[in-house]
Protein backbone atom coordinates (compact mmCIF):
# COMPACT_ATOMS: atom_id res chain seq x y z
CA UNK A 1 0.00 0.00 0.00
CA UNK A 2 0.88 3.60 -0.51
CA UNK A 3 2.63 5.93 2.25
CA UNK A 4 0.80 8.81 3.87
CA UNK A 5 2.67 11.27 1.83
CA UNK A 6 1.93 9.24 -1.40
CA UNK A 7 -1.69 9.27 -1.00
CA UNK A 8 -1.38 13.30 0.12
CA UNK A 9 0.34 13.98 -3.31
CA UNK A 10 -2.47 11.68 -5.42
CA UNK A 11 -5.31 13.54 -2.95
CA UNK A 12 -3.59 17.39 -3.79
CA UNK A 13 -3.33 16.00 -7.64
CA UNK A 14 -7.32 15.22 -7.89
CA UNK A 15 -7.60 18.63 -6.10
CA UNK A 16 -5.78 20.51 -9.20
CA UNK A 17 -7.56 18.12 -11.49
CA UNK A 18 -11.09 18.98 -9.92
CA UNK A 19 -10.57 22.68 -10.71
CA UNK A 20 -9.28 22.11 -14.22
CA UNK A 21 -12.81 20.03 -14.51
CA UNK A 22 -14.83 22.27 -12.59
CA UNK A 23 -13.54 24.82 -15.71
CA UNK A 24 -14.30 23.16 -18.29
CA UNK A 25 -18.01 22.40 -17.78
CA UNK A 26 -18.76 25.91 -16.82
CA UNK A 27 -17.84 26.62 -20.45
CA UNK A 28 -19.76 23.50 -22.47
CA UNK A 29 -22.57 23.34 -19.96
CA UNK A 30 -25.55 24.62 -21.64
CA UNK A 31 -28.02 27.24 -20.20
CA UNK A 32 -31.62 26.20 -18.59
CA UNK A 33 -33.32 27.30 -21.65
CA UNK A 34 -31.26 25.87 -25.08
CA UNK A 35 -31.19 22.69 -22.64
CA UNK A 36 -34.62 22.84 -22.13
CA UNK A 37 -35.53 23.80 -26.27
CA UNK A 38 -33.04 20.54 -27.02
CA UNK A 39 -35.20 18.06 -24.60
CA UNK A 40 -38.44 19.71 -26.58
CA UNK A 41 -36.76 18.57 -29.61
CA UNK A 42 -37.07 14.91 -28.77
CA UNK A 43 -40.80 15.28 -28.39
CA UNK A 44 -40.39 13.49 -25.12
CA UNK A 45 -38.15 13.19 -22.08
CA UNK A 46 -37.82 9.57 -22.39
CA UNK A 47 -36.74 9.46 -25.86
CA UNK A 48 -34.00 12.49 -25.32
CA UNK A 49 -32.75 10.16 -22.72
CA UNK A 50 -32.76 6.79 -24.36
CA UNK A 51 -31.21 8.05 -27.92
CA UNK A 52 -28.63 10.77 -26.29
CA UNK A 53 -26.81 8.22 -23.46
CA UNK A 54 -27.25 5.50 -26.36
CA UNK A 55 -25.50 7.62 -28.64
CA UNK A 56 -23.19 8.58 -25.72
CA UNK A 57 -21.89 4.99 -25.19
CA UNK A 58 -21.71 3.80 -29.10
CA UNK A 59 -20.03 7.15 -29.59
CA UNK A 60 -17.53 7.10 -26.91
CA UNK A 61 -16.82 3.12 -28.12
CA UNK A 62 -16.14 3.87 -31.89
CA UNK A 63 -14.47 7.13 -31.65
CA UNK A 64 -11.97 6.33 -29.21
CA UNK A 65 -11.24 3.00 -30.28
CA UNK A 66 -10.98 4.68 -34.12
CA UNK A 67 -8.47 7.02 -32.29
CA UNK A 68 -6.69 3.50 -31.55
CA UNK A 69 -6.47 2.59 -34.68
CA UNK A 70 -5.01 5.27 -35.61
CA UNK A 71 -2.38 5.40 -33.39
CA UNK A 72 -1.14 2.01 -33.79
CA UNK A 73 -1.21 2.23 -37.87
CA UNK A 74 0.50 5.82 -36.93
CA UNK A 75 3.96 3.73 -35.35
CA UNK A 76 4.59 6.85 -33.62
CA UNK A 77 3.80 5.66 -30.58
CA UNK A 78 5.61 1.60 -30.51
CA UNK A 79 7.48 2.55 -27.80
CA UNK A 80 4.42 2.86 -25.37
CA UNK A 81 3.07 -0.30 -26.84
CA UNK A 82 2.63 -2.56 -23.60
CA UNK A 83 2.96 -6.01 -25.20
CA UNK A 84 5.01 -5.99 -28.44
CA UNK A 85 5.92 -9.71 -29.18
CA UNK A 86 2.66 -11.19 -29.32
CA UNK A 87 -0.35 -11.17 -31.98
CA UNK A 88 -4.14 -12.27 -31.04
CA UNK A 89 -5.74 -14.47 -33.15
CA UNK A 90 -7.20 -13.32 -36.05
CA UNK A 91 -10.21 -15.07 -35.88
CA UNK A 92 -11.32 -13.51 -32.41
CA UNK A 93 -11.33 -10.25 -33.48
CA UNK A 94 -14.58 -11.81 -35.38
CA UNK A 95 -15.83 -13.12 -32.53
CA UNK A 96 -15.42 -9.88 -30.81
CA UNK A 97 -17.04 -7.94 -33.26
CA UNK A 98 -20.56 -10.37 -32.75
CA UNK A 99 -20.06 -10.53 -29.07
CA UNK A 100 -20.08 -6.22 -29.16
CA UNK A 101 -22.60 -5.80 -31.95
CA UNK A 102 -25.10 -8.17 -29.65
CA UNK A 103 -23.72 -5.91 -26.26
CA UNK A 104 -23.75 -2.19 -27.69
CA UNK A 105 -26.83 -2.63 -30.55
CA UNK A 106 -29.02 -4.63 -29.12
CA UNK A 107 -28.25 -5.03 -24.90
CA UNK A 108 -27.84 -1.50 -24.04
CA UNK A 109 -31.05 -0.16 -25.78
CA UNK A 110 -32.90 -3.07 -24.12
CA UNK A 111 -31.39 -1.89 -20.74
CA UNK A 112 -32.25 2.09 -21.04
CA UNK A 113 -35.41 1.45 -22.53
CA UNK A 114 -36.84 -1.36 -20.08
CA UNK A 115 -35.03 0.99 -16.92
CA UNK A 116 -36.67 3.90 -17.68
CA UNK A 117 -39.75 4.25 -15.14
CA UNK A 118 -36.84 2.86 -12.60
CA UNK A 119 -34.40 5.79 -13.67
CA UNK A 120 -37.30 8.58 -13.35
CA UNK A 121 -39.12 7.02 -10.22
CA UNK A 122 -35.27 7.03 -8.35
CA UNK A 123 -34.74 10.69 -9.26
CA UNK A 124 -33.17 10.69 -12.72
CA UNK A 125 -34.24 14.22 -13.75
CA UNK A 126 -34.16 15.03 -17.36
CA UNK A 127 -36.43 18.40 -17.36
CA UNK A 128 -34.86 20.56 -14.36
CA UNK A 129 -32.54 23.26 -14.26
CA UNK A 130 -29.23 22.39 -15.74
CA UNK A 131 -26.90 21.09 -13.12
CA UNK A 132 -23.78 23.21 -11.71
CA UNK A 133 -20.19 22.14 -12.25
CA UNK A 134 -19.76 21.36 -8.54
CA UNK A 135 -23.06 19.51 -8.85
CA UNK A 136 -21.83 17.12 -11.33
CA UNK A 137 -18.50 16.63 -10.09
CA UNK A 138 -19.55 15.73 -6.58
CA UNK A 139 -22.05 13.33 -7.92
CA UNK A 140 -19.23 12.19 -10.45
CA UNK A 141 -17.10 11.66 -7.44
CA UNK A 142 -19.97 9.45 -5.86
CA UNK A 143 -20.12 7.30 -8.66
CA UNK A 144 -16.36 6.92 -8.82
CA UNK A 145 -16.84 5.52 -5.76
CA UNK A 146 -19.63 3.44 -6.05
CA UNK A 147 -18.17 1.86 -9.59
CA UNK A 148 -14.89 0.77 -8.17
CA UNK A 149 -16.35 -0.67 -5.13
CA UNK A 150 -19.06 -2.64 -7.36
CA UNK A 151 -16.52 -3.57 -9.86
CA UNK A 152 -13.96 -4.82 -8.11
CA UNK A 153 -16.38 -7.57 -5.93
CA UNK A 154 -17.94 -8.41 -9.56
CA UNK A 155 -14.90 -8.74 -11.20
CA UNK A 156 -13.21 -10.68 -8.39
CA UNK A 157 -15.99 -12.82 -8.36
CA UNK A 158 -16.03 -13.55 -11.96
CA UNK A 159 -12.30 -15.12 -11.55
CA UNK A 160 -14.38 -17.67 -8.95
CA UNK A 161 -14.26 -21.49 -10.12
CA UNK A 162 -18.08 -21.13 -10.68
CA UNK A 163 -18.28 -18.01 -12.78
CA UNK A 164 -15.14 -17.45 -14.49
CA UNK A 165 -15.26 -20.68 -16.92
CA UNK A 166 -19.46 -19.95 -18.31
CA UNK A 167 -19.02 -16.23 -18.00
CA UNK A 168 -15.96 -14.48 -18.08
CA UNK A 169 -13.31 -16.50 -19.29
CA UNK A 170 -15.00 -15.05 -23.02
CA UNK A 171 -13.35 -11.51 -22.00
CA UNK A 172 -9.96 -13.36 -21.39
CA UNK A 173 -9.87 -14.68 -24.42
CA UNK A 174 -7.66 -11.74 -25.26
CA UNK A 175 -4.45 -11.90 -23.47
CA UNK A 176 -3.31 -9.04 -25.25
CA UNK A 177 -6.12 -6.56 -24.66
CA UNK A 178 -7.47 -3.77 -27.34
CA UNK A 179 -9.58 -1.07 -26.93
CA UNK A 180 -12.07 -3.23 -29.07
CA UNK A 181 -12.44 -5.55 -25.67
CA UNK A 182 -13.88 -3.46 -24.08
CA UNK A 183 -17.00 -4.74 -24.82
CA UNK A 184 -16.12 -8.01 -25.44
CA UNK A 185 -17.84 -10.02 -22.56
CA UNK A 186 -20.51 -12.53 -22.08
CA UNK A 187 -23.98 -10.65 -21.84
CA UNK A 188 -24.61 -11.72 -18.66
CA UNK A 189 -21.13 -9.91 -18.07
CA UNK A 190 -21.80 -6.99 -19.44
CA UNK A 191 -24.95 -6.41 -17.26
CA UNK A 192 -23.83 -6.90 -13.91
CA UNK A 193 -19.84 -6.03 -14.41
CA UNK A 194 -19.82 -3.14 -17.23
CA UNK A 195 -23.93 -1.72 -17.28
CA UNK A 196 -24.92 -2.08 -13.51
CA UNK A 197 -21.80 -0.53 -11.85
CA UNK A 198 -21.81 2.46 -13.77
CA UNK A 199 -25.60 3.28 -13.46
CA UNK A 200 -25.53 2.52 -9.88
CA UNK A 201 -23.58 5.67 -8.76
CA UNK A 202 -26.99 7.54 -10.94
CA UNK A 203 -29.40 5.63 -8.96
CA UNK A 204 -27.47 5.79 -5.05
CA UNK A 205 -27.74 9.85 -5.84
CA UNK A 206 -30.96 9.77 -7.16
CA UNK A 207 -32.69 8.05 -4.49
CA UNK A 208 -30.54 9.73 -1.41
CA UNK A 209 -30.16 13.30 -2.48
CA UNK A 210 -33.83 13.19 -4.43
CA UNK A 211 -31.79 14.61 -8.03
CA UNK A 212 -29.23 12.86 -10.66
CA UNK A 213 -29.54 15.32 -13.71
CA UNK A 214 -29.32 13.46 -16.72
CA UNK A 215 -26.87 15.25 -18.13
CA UNK A 216 -24.35 14.67 -15.00
CA UNK A 217 -24.84 11.20 -16.44
CA UNK A 218 -23.96 11.53 -19.67
CA UNK A 219 -20.52 13.18 -18.51
CA UNK A 220 -20.21 10.47 -16.35
CA UNK A 221 -20.66 8.03 -19.41
CA UNK A 222 -17.76 9.57 -21.32
CA UNK A 223 -15.81 9.59 -18.29
CA UNK A 224 -16.46 5.95 -16.99
CA UNK A 225 -16.30 4.28 -21.12
CA UNK A 226 -13.54 6.75 -21.97
CA UNK A 227 -11.27 5.50 -19.11
CA UNK A 228 -12.61 1.79 -19.80
CA UNK A 229 -11.12 1.76 -23.13
CA UNK A 230 -8.01 3.50 -21.93
CA UNK A 231 -7.33 0.81 -19.92
CA UNK A 232 -7.72 -2.08 -22.35
CA UNK A 233 -5.90 0.10 -24.89
CA UNK A 234 -2.53 -1.72 -24.98
CA UNK A 235 -0.81 1.19 -24.17
CA UNK A 236 0.44 3.23 -21.80
CA UNK A 237 0.31 7.03 -23.55
CA UNK A 238 2.03 9.71 -21.75
CA UNK A 239 -1.28 12.19 -22.64
CA UNK A 240 -3.89 9.67 -21.54
CA UNK A 241 -5.79 11.82 -19.53
CA UNK A 242 -6.31 8.51 -16.48
CA UNK A 243 -2.70 8.03 -16.20
CA UNK A 244 -1.68 12.03 -16.07
CA UNK A 245 -4.84 13.61 -14.21
CA UNK A 246 -6.53 10.85 -11.77
CA UNK A 247 -2.83 9.56 -10.15
CA UNK A 248 -4.76 6.89 -8.06
CA UNK A 249 -5.91 4.70 -10.68
CA UNK A 250 -4.36 1.95 -11.70
CA UNK A 251 -2.60 1.90 -14.74
CA UNK A 252 -3.06 0.49 -18.78
CA UNK A 253 -0.04 -1.73 -17.64
CA UNK A 254 -1.79 -3.30 -14.66
CA UNK A 255 -5.02 -3.77 -16.56
CA UNK A 256 -3.05 -5.78 -19.37
CA UNK A 257 -0.75 -7.77 -16.62
CA UNK A 258 -4.38 -8.87 -15.22
CA UNK A 259 -5.07 -10.04 -18.71
CA UNK A 260 -1.66 -11.80 -19.43
CA UNK A 261 -1.65 -13.27 -15.96
CA UNK A 262 -5.23 -13.72 -15.37
CA UNK A 263 -4.67 -12.71 -11.75
CA UNK A 264 -4.85 -9.61 -9.60
CA UNK A 265 -5.83 -6.15 -10.37
CA UNK A 266 -9.31 -5.94 -10.12
CA UNK A 267 -9.95 -2.59 -9.24
CA UNK A 268 -11.13 0.28 -12.02
CA UNK A 269 -10.56 3.39 -10.99
CA UNK A 270 -8.14 3.47 -7.95
CA UNK A 271 -6.20 0.65 -6.14
CA UNK A 272 -7.89 0.40 -2.78
CA UNK A 273 -9.53 -2.23 -2.91
CA UNK A 274 -6.49 -4.52 -4.69
CA UNK A 275 -4.20 -2.89 -1.97
CA UNK A 276 -6.22 -3.70 0.77
CA UNK A 277 -7.74 -6.99 -0.07
CA UNK A 278 -3.90 -8.30 -1.51
CA UNK A 279 -4.91 -8.41 -4.40
CA UNK A 280 -2.48 -6.14 -5.95
CA UNK A 281 -0.14 -7.17 -8.72
CA UNK A 282 3.09 -6.47 -6.32
CA UNK A 283 1.19 -8.46 -3.71
CA UNK A 284 0.45 -11.30 -5.88
CA UNK A 285 3.69 -11.48 -7.51
CA UNK A 286 5.06 -11.46 -3.98
CA UNK A 287 2.71 -14.38 -2.87
CA UNK A 288 3.83 -16.57 -6.04
CA UNK A 289 7.23 -15.82 -5.66
CA UNK A 290 7.53 -17.30 -1.99
CA UNK A 291 5.53 -20.22 -3.28
CA UNK A 292 8.18 -20.82 -5.44
CA UNK A 293 10.89 -20.23 -3.21
CA UNK A 294 8.81 -23.07 -0.49
CA UNK A 295 8.79 -25.20 -3.74
CA UNK A 296 12.28 -25.21 -4.21
CA UNK A 297 13.61 -25.66 0.05
CA UNK A 298 11.07 -28.78 -0.41
CA UNK A 299 12.89 -30.06 -3.59
CA UNK A 300 16.03 -29.48 -1.72
CA UNK A 301 15.63 -30.89 1.91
Amino acid sequence: MGTISQYANRASCCVGVYGILRLILSLVLPSDKSYANFVDSWGSPMWCFFFVSWGVNIGIYFGANIFLVLVHASRLFTKYEIQTDKLNEAALHWNCGAIVSFNLLVLSPIVLISGWPMYAKLGLDITGPVPTPDEVLCNILVFIFIEDTLFYWVHRALHSKRFYQPIHKLHHQYRIPNGWATAFAHPVEYLVANISPNYAGPLVVGLLYGRCHVITTWVWAVIVFSEAIDAHSGYELPFSPFGAFWPVRPSAEEHDWHHSKNAGNFGSWTTFWDDYMGTSRTQVTARLARGRAKGMEKKTD
